[in-house]
């Protein structure tokens, strides 16, 4: 168990990547630092065994571009936490290529841009995980969805979906972006300081099963009610669980355009 810290651009795969001279391992502290780092076809999860204990970044990203794999690919990492930039990258069109994240916590970060996951293109994104959670601005969101990426979160016990509550306005813990679908599972979505704990802005569906969704008020800044989930009219579905309103000022926000 040790801090690594990429000292060049080039691939996740590549000891000359790292300022250690080996690939990180089971227990480490992954700072990508600056660099824009590739996933690439050398491996398919990382790291090997085990799992990191935390990835990070100044400005640097990790970049998944699935049309080059042939195979599905597994991240195993207690804490990722954006910081400069979207920390993990994925681009490439037309692939049927999963990414699966098993993970206790994703962050956005606290510059514009700074994503923890920022899918572009086509691909199949899962998340085992007990909490996403939007950074401290409106574009840091824990996560982000253009193109056609399909995302399925499957909550931990006690697992929650929120918006910043630090700042206002903050980011987002989910923004779909995109056209294809979004499905949680056993999560409490909670909506952070006046933002949504999930948005989605153009077509992509959000689906609700066993899930908690509960309005930020008792956590926003000066009283504010928080809007949990937002989108077009009909785009999100509960499927059991609870739908909680907490109150508070900025009531009509709540449930805008929300359907069942």
């Amino acid at each position: 168990m040790a801090t690594i810290t990429a000292q060049a651009n080039g691939n996740w795969s590549s000891t000359s990547t790292w300022d250690l001279g080996r690939l990180p391992q089971a227990g480490d502290d992954v700072n990508l630092s600056s660099y824009a780092v590739v996933w690439d076809t050398g491996i398919t999860t990382i790291p090997a065994t085990g799992s990191l204990n935390s990835l990070t970044d100044t400005t640097g990203k990790l970049t998944w571009n699935s049309p080059d794999f042939s195979s599905d690919c597994v991240l195993n990492c207690t804490t990722i936490t954006a910081v400069g930039t979207s920390l993990i990258y994925q681009t490439g069109s037309s692939s049927s290529r999963k990414l699966t994240i098993n993970a206790d916590a994703l962050f956005g970060g606290s510059t514009n841009g700074a994503e923890g996951i920022h899918a572009h293109g086509d691909c199949t994104l899962v998340l085992y995980i007990r909490l996403v959670q939007g950074g401290t601005t409106t574009s840091t969101r824990g996560i982000m969805l253009w193109g056609n990426t399909t995302l399925y979160v499957y909550g931990f016990p006690g697992a929650q979906v929120c918006g910043d509550i630090t700042t206002w306005p903050g980011g987002a813990g989910v923004e779909n972006n995109g056209a294809n679908p979004s499905y949680f599972y056993n999560c409490t979505i909670v909506g952070g300081n006046r933002v949504e704990g999930v948005t989605h802005t153009y077509s992509g569906r959000s689906t609700f099963y066993n899930c908690n969704i509960i309005d930020g008020s008792f956590q926003a800044i000066g009283g504010f009610a928080s809007t949990f989930i937002w989108g077009p009219n009909n785009y999100w579905k509960m499927r059991d669980g609870t739908l909680l309103f907490m109150g508070g000022r900025d009531r009509k926000r709540r449930v805008t355009y929300g359907g069942r």
